[in-house]
């Protein structure tokens, strides 16, 4: 879900993106990646979701796309150890909010 999500971001910021995050921001990282990165990660939930026939409520499935939302702002403001880093973290995420 991860490289999902940084795919999207990379190829919809590279063609669209317009606003930087701030001079800070790694690699020139966009808003409009962020968002697409978003996007991209929590529809691959939401596929996830139904072909796994998951047993859970919305908000479970909220939890699942705030961890997204997280985890992509933290893709946008990270250095090239986002890549190490960033799987552990959106997995122990993700774990939290299935098992809540």
């Amino acid at each position: 879900i991860v490289g999902v999500g940084d795919t999207a971001a990379s190829v919809y910021g590279k063609l669209h993106g317009r606003m930087r995050w701030t001079r800070g921001a790694a690699g020139g990282k966009t808003v409009e990646g962020t968002a697409a990165g978003i996007l991209a990660t929590t529809l691959a939930c939401l596929l996830l979701w139904k072909l796994t026939e998951a047993n859970g409520s919305m908000l479970r499935f909220g939890m699942i796309t705030m961890s997204s939302i997280a985890a992509n702002l933290l893709e946008a403001f990270t250095e090239q150890i986002d890549n190490l880093v960033l799987p552990m973290w959106y997995f122990a995420m993700l774990s939290i909010a299935i098992h809540v």
